[in-house]
């Protein structure tokens, strides 16, 4: 289940870079698909890994590992869809608004297979704002990835921040959520959204 989050974590980040423009000659696109493979790679290599027998033979499942493509939602849409009360920020950056909301699930129904995630989209010209909330049965470890990450207070509980290229993250939880922001804004800026959606 951690994997999966973090596939889904690694494509909103990729997501993220690509449409608020962070691609750069520093940083060109190929290099970053590149990377973006490899990563990729490396996961489908550990998960074959996993289903090796003692006999060196892989083991094929029927799971079906296809995450369907969310289509762009009303606030009220993914509202109706979701199991879980969306939290919407009481403060928002100026210029910013609510464009499309995003689901992604599992559609498991036992509790301890539960994995829902809804990405609220917030633009300003081309700049964006992702807030996504990921409900889960199980415990949650931490997405972000390893670096310079940064412990925060967000209403007298612990968060995370982190600079990346020219994205900041901040990373919450709260109680059955995990929640992060994502965007080009500075982090009392981010800090001062996530308060607002205590």
């Amino acid at each position: 289940m951690t994997r999966i989050k973090n596939i889904l974590v690694l494509l909103l980040l990729c997501s993220a870079f690509f449409s608020m423009g962070c691609v750069d000659e520093q940083f060109p696109e190929e290099e970053i698909a590149e990377q973006v493979q490899q990563k990729l790679d490396d996961f489908e290599k550990q998960k074959n890994d996993e289903f090796e027998s003692s006999d060196g033979l892989i083991q094929v499942t029927d799971q079906d590992d296809d995450i369907p493509i969310p289509e762009e939602l009303t606030l009220d849409e993914a509202k109706d869809i979701v199991g879980f009360e969306i939290l919407l920020p009481s403060y928002i950056p100026e210029g910013y608004e609510f464009d499309h909301a995003l689901v992604y699930s599992n559609g498991a129904t036992s509790e301890d297979n539960i994995y829902e995630t809804v990405t609220l989209v917030y633009k300003n010209g081309a700049d964006w704002l992702h807030i996504s909330q990921v409900f889960s049965g199980t415990e949650f470890s931490g997405m972000l990835p390893e670096g310079d990450v940064e412990t925060v207070s967000i209403n007298g509980s612990e968060g995370q921040f982190l600079a990346l290229l020219e994205t900041n993250i901040l990373q919450w939880t709260t109680n059955d959520l995990e929640l992060s922001i994502t965007g080009k804004i500075d982090k009392d800026e981010l800090v001062n959204m996530a308060e607002s959606m205590a």
